[in-house]
């Protein structure tokens, strides 16, 4: 293509070719994406993914793939660091793809995740959006109290980067410390996937994810960065006097509880929603034994909503869906129910912000967005959005 038709090309919209699959190109990555991490390098304004990249690196790449509107490249070296690279501490960070940003300092993973946060709710952006910076995690190492291990020939390990390819670890750098110790000890495990938790008793626990359930396990990864949120919730949920408090996907009541504590002066109805039976069960069985007051009910949330009727006087709903967001059926019901209030934690920006939009096209308006960084080192963060009806 010679200059005048590339050039006719541009003035049309439309996006050209500037390299073809195999080419080593250079240049500077301008920025990460999540929640691949990749980094993007931009060639006569066509996009290129770069994996194990960092804003500011000048790099030289091999494109391996080209799509209608953007290409895929393989690192090939980085010429010139950027300032916000570091050096990653685990020696599989590059095949292994749990830990995404490793290769970054923490103060510009949070950044990238504050960028993406608002990324996500670019399509509201015809008011100013409510975003807080970014609440840090108290560790950034060795926080997570449970993991899930690939086992091959009595060996421990995760799948690598986008196959199912084993690779065997002899620790793993995000986990507590005592999860690292115990894993020398496992053998003789009879599946070829395992879960290792660290419990409230700090008591180490193996075996499949559904018999680990039954003990009393954290019912966040990162517990430092679970008090914190609950820390928050309480602080800016204060004024709040509901008299219907219900809490969807509620777990065994993790955030229930202390919603309840902040909420018990007002309220004359607490209900909890919730799929998992053993985790219903342990939220009833500690609501008995405390004197909380809460109605626990196990099935869907779509089901159990539905169940629900609407209320005369000021609710809060309290929301904390699978990274899938919200079945479009719960969207319905909370707009038939019509909450003064929602509360909408998320470790999925894009579902959230989809669903947000939803609400807010229903006469909800956003009161403050908040990221918090529940999972350093990775491509994933957590967000609480509240809504307030509009009068």
């Amino acid at each position: 293509m010679n200059s005048s038709e590339h050039s006719s090309d541009k003035k049309a919209g439309k996006l050209t070719q500037p390299f073809f699959v195999n080419q080593y190109l250079k240049g500077e990555i301008q920025s990460v994406s999540l929640p691949n991490g990749n980094g993007i390098l931009r060639i006569d304004n066509f996009v290129v993914f770069v994996p194990n990249t960092c804003t500011g690196d000048f790099v030289e790449i091999k494109i391996v793939e080209i799509k209608k509107k953007f290409a895929l490249g393989e690192l090939v070296q980085v010429i010139q660091p950027s300032i916000h690279r570091t050096k990653p501490l685990c020696p599989v960070f590059d095949i292994c793809g749990g830990c995404l940003l490793q290769h970054v300092k923490y103060d510009e993973q949070l950044k990238i995740k504050q960028e993406s946060i608002s990324q996500s709710f670019r399509h509201l952006r015809r008011e100013k959006l409510p975003i807080a910076n970014i609440i840090a995690s108290p560790r950034v190492w060795n926080y997570r109290n449970r993991i899930q291990l690939q086992i091959k020939n009595s060996k421990l390990g995760y799948h690598k980067k986008l196959t199912h390819e084993f690779i065997e670890i002899k620790e793993c750098l995000i986990a507590e410390t005592e999860i690292n110790r115990s894993l020398a000890n496992i053998n003789k495990v009879n599946s070829d996937r395992i879960e290792i938790a660290l419990d409230q008793e700090q008591k180490i626990h193996v075996g499949p994810s559904e018999k680990l359930a039954k003990h009393r396990l954290f019912s966040q990864v990162n517990e430092p960065m679970n008090q914190i949120i609950k820390d928050w919730l309480q602080k800016k949920l204060n004024n709040e006097k509901p008299e219907r408090f219900v809490d969807l996907y509620c777990g065994a009541g993790n955030f229930t509880f202390p919603l309840y504590d902040l909420f018990k002066n007002s309220l004359t109805q607490a209900i909890g929603i919730e799929l998992s039976p053993t985790s219903t069960q342990q939220a009833s069985e500690f609501a008995q034994l405390n004197g909380y007051e809460i109605c626990f009910t196990t099935g869907k949330v779509e089901k159990e909503l539905n169940k629900v009727p609407r209320f005369t006087g000021t609710e809060l709903f309290f929301l904390d869906p699978p990274r899938a967001g919200l079945d479009p059926h719960v969207v319905q019901e909370l707009l038939r129910l019509r909450p003064n209030k929602i509360v909408y934690m998320s470790c999925n920006p894009s579902t959230l912000a989809r669903d947000v939009g939803l609400l807010v096209q229903n006469s909800y308006l956003i009161d403050e967005i908040q990221p918090f960084d529940m999972f350093p080192q990775t491509a994933h963060v957590e967000c609480v959005a509240i809504l307030s009806i509009a009068k």
